[in-house]
């Protein structure tokens, strides 16, 4: 018997409060609850669609489906690490397909620290360093008290009075 129609799971998208973003492979994505949606493409009515999700806590994940074109899942994750999403959809003429990526889960703001070049009282100048680092997602810029921004993991920032001065780190995921 030859089966006719084709079937596609078109994309794999996170939703973020209301916002929604396709997701690509070995993305970060910041916080331990994502939602994601399957977009299926068929020329025949899908017969079933479901999520298999490893790295996820088994019993925090739940599956919505709705209508033969999308469905939806909510995926726990109680500690930083990979999480592989994969949906596999079957159109009534039992034809299947499946699309496959892996996300990495990062909760942690990166580490920084600030060194003076001197502790000493003085009138002169002072030189503040930051050196930021993150063992997950990598780190991507610091911002300077300033409001500048630099990409590399340290940044020197001279003043010339007394204050209060702020840097923050910022890792690819979007942890500051």
């Amino acid at each position: 018997m030859q089966q006719t129609g084709h079937i596609l799971v078109a994309d794999l998208l996170e939703f973020n409060k209301a916002n929604s973003k396709g997701l690509k492979d070995n993305a970060y994505v910041v916080g331990s609850t994502l939602r994601i949606s399957a977009v299926i493409q068929s020329s025949s009515p899908t017969k079933s669609a479901r999520f298999i999700l490893s790295g996820a806590k088994e019993s925090d994940v739940t599956v919505q489906t709705y209508g033969d074109t999308n469905i939806s899942a909510d995926a726990t994750m109680e500690k930083p690490g990979q999480l592989t999403i994969k949906c596999i959809a079957t159109n009534t003429k039992g034809n299947t397909a499946t699309k496959t990526i892996t996300v990495k889960i990062d909760k942690t703001s990166p580490d920084l620290t600030i060194k003076r070049s001197t502790n000493d009282f003085t009138t002169g100048n002072i030189v503040l360093t930051a050196n930021a680092s993150d063992s997950l997602s990598g780190f991507k810029r610091i911002q300077l008290p300033n409001g500048n921004y630099v990409t590399s993991n340290n940044a020197t920032y001279t003043v010339s009075s007394s204050g209060k001065y702020s840097f923050k780190a910022e890792d690819n995921a979007g942890n500051i």
